[in-house]
C-alpha cells in the first residue's frame, strides 16, 4: 500500500511541479503537418525541397515520461482539484514520511485519486490498478 501511495505521490509532483521543456524531431517534410498554431516547424538546413523539418512542441515531465502540455492541460483541466494544483493551490506533499496520506486524509486521497486517473488517462496501465487497490482501502 506504501508503494501505491508513493506512487500516487510522484505523480502529483509532477504536476505540481509542471516541469516543461521544447523537444524536437526531425520529420519527413511530406509527413510534417501543414499548418498548426500550437506547433512550430523550422527547416532543417539542406535540400530545402526533400529534407525534413524540426517538429517543436512542449512537453512536461512525468513518471511516464515526457507528455505533451496540451493534452496533460486538457486531463487536469476536467478535474478542479488538479486546476488548482496547476494554478499554485494544494497541498506541498501527499503524503508523511512515514508513507501515510498528510491530514486532511481525505483531501489528500482525493488528490491521489485525481492524478492516478490523468495518469490512466495517459496510457499508465500500472496506474489503473494502484487506483483501484487504493479506492479499495
Amino acid at each position: 500500500m506504501r508503494d501505491a501511495r508513493a506512487y500516487a505521490e510522484e505523480w502529483y509532483q509532477a504536476l505540481r511541479e509542471w516541469n516543461a521543456a521544447m523537444l524536437g524531431e526531425l520529420v519527413p517534410r511530406d509527413l510534417a503537418p501543414k499548418r498548426s498554431s500550437t506547433r512550430q516547424m523550422t527547416p532543417v538546413v539542406g535540400n530545402w525541397s526533400n529534407g525534413g523539418v524540426a517538429l517543436y512542441t512542449r512537453q512536461i515531465s512525468t513518471p511516464a515520461g515526457w507528455v505533451s502540455e496540451a493534452t496533460l492541460a486538457r486531463l487536469c483541466n476536467v478535474d478542479p482539484l488538479l486546476g488548482r494544483l496547476r494554478d499554485g493551490h494544494g497541498p506541498q506533499t501527499l503524503l508523511r514520511e512515514n508513507g501515510t496520506w498528510v491530514h486532511p486524509t481525505d483531501r489528500a486521497q482525493a488528490y491521489g485519486l485525481a492524478v492516478l486517473i490523468v495518469a490512466e488517462n495517459l496510457g499508465e496501465a500500472r496506474a489503473r490498478g494502484i487506483r483501484f487497490l487504493l479506492v479499495s482501502h
